[in-house]
C-alpha cells in the first residue's frame, strides 16, 4: 500500500508545475503523515483479527465458528485459519465443505495423504468434529478416543469389492486390514464432553443454528502424529463410546479424496473418504464398517 502511494505521488509530481519549497515542503509532512496513518491502520486492523497472549482464551472449545454464507446445512469455519496453542504455537487448519445432513455412530476410520508436492510431510496436532448434543443436553457425557495407526499407509488394502465397499477383494495383492486389530493403533488423545459448552456453532440449516462441534484441546493429543510426505498417509481412528459421532454419506469412493475448503499451498492435508463404524470398540467384521466421510477440520 505505501509503494502504491509513493508511485500515485510521483506521477502526480510529473504532471505539475514547479512550486516553492514552502509548499514542497508542506506536500512532503503531508504524505509523510498520510503514509504513517495507513500504517497505523493496517497494524490495527490487523491486531483485532490476530490474538495476543492478553486475549488469547485458555479454554480453545471456546473459540467460535464462523458460519458459511452458504444455503448448505452444515459447516465448520468459512476458512481456513491459523489457531493459537496453549504454548503459542500456531495450528493451521484444513476444514471439509458444507454437507446437507449428518448421520451418527460411533466413530470413523479414514486416512489422512500429504500433497504429492509437499516435500516436508505433515504433523497432525488435533481434530475437530461434530457430536450429537442431544446427549449432553439431557446430562450425559460423550467420551470420545482418537488412534493413529503404527504403520505408514492405509488402514487395509485399498482395493475393494464393488458389490461391497468394505470388503476387500479377493483379487487384491498384498491384502492387509487392521480394521479391528486395536494393538496395532496408538492413542493418541481421550477424553470427555460433558457440557454444552464444550462445543462450538456450526450452522445446520439456514436458518437454525446448534452448538455440535467440539475441537480436541490441542494439550489433550499426546504427540503430533506425523503424515509422511510427498503424498505418504496416516490412518486415524475417532471413536465415541456412545452413538454421538456425527458423519455424512460419501459422495465418492473409499480412499478417495473428498472436497474441501483448501488452505493456501502444498502444506494442506487431503482427507480420503473412509468407513463409519457401528460399535464400540473398533469391531473386526468387515460387515460393521460403512462407507462414510469425515465432517469437521484436521489441524
Amino acid at each position: 500500500m505505501q509503494e502504491r502511494l509513493i508511485k500515485q505521488h510521483c506521477r502526480c509530481r510529473s504532471h505539475q508545475p514547479l512550486r516553492s519549497p514552502l509548499f514542497m515542503s508542506f506536500s512532503m509532512i503531508n504524505f509523510i503523515i498520510l503514509v504513517l496513518f495507513c500504517i497505523a491502520s493496517i497494524s490495527t486492523a490487523g491486531a483485532a483479527h490476530r490474538p495476543t497472549p492478553d486475549t488469547i482464551p485458555t479454554n480453545y472449545n471456546d473459540i467460535p465458528s464462523t458460519s458459511l454464507s452458504s444455503l448448505s446445512s452444515r459447516n465448520l469455519r468459512n476458512r481456513n485459519s491459523d489457531t493459537t496453542g496453549p504454548d503459542g504455537s500456531c495450528h493451521l487448519a484444513v476444514s471439509t465443505k458444507p454437507i446437507e445432513d449428518a448421520i451418527s455412530g460411533q466413530g470413523i476410520i479414514f486416512a489422512i495423504k500429504s500433497d504429492d508436492a509437499n516435500d516436508d510431510g505433515l504433523m497432525i496436532t488435533s481434530f475437530g468434529f461434530h457430536v450429537d448434543r442431544s446427549r449432553v443436553d439431557n446430562g450425559g457425557k460423550i467420551e470420545y478416543e482418537v488412534y493413529a495407526l503404527k504403520e505408514e499407509g492405509y488402514y487395509a488394502t485399498p482395493e475393494r469389492d464393488p458389490n461391497n465397499p468394505p470388503v476387500i477383494s479377493v483379487t487384491a495383492s498384498g491384502i492387509f486390514d487392521y480394521r479391528g486389530a486395536i494393538a496395532e493403533w496408538d492413542l493418541i488423545a481421550e477424553g470427555q464432553i460433558i457440557s454444552a459448552n464444550n462445543l462450538t456453532t456450526a450452522v445446520t440449516t439456514l436458518n437454525v443454528q446448534e452448538d455440535d462441534f467440539f475441537q480436541i484441546p490441542f494439550g489433550v493429543f499426546n504427540t503430533s502424529v506425523p503424515v509422511p510426505a510427498n503424498g505418504g498417509l496416516r490412518s486415524f481412528y475417532i471413536a465415541t463410546k456412545s452413538r454421538s459421532f456425527m458423519y455424512s454419506e460419501p459422495t465418492k469412493a473409499v480412499n478417495e479424496e473428498m472436497s474441501l475448503i483448501l488452505a493456501d499451498g502444498v502444506y494442506a492435508p487431503k482427507i480420503l473418504v473412509g468407513e463409519g463404524v457401528v460399535s464400540y470398540p473398533m469391531p473386526q467384521s468387515s460387515f460393521l464398517y460403512q462407507s462414510k466421510s469425515f465432517v469437521g477440520r484436521v489441524y
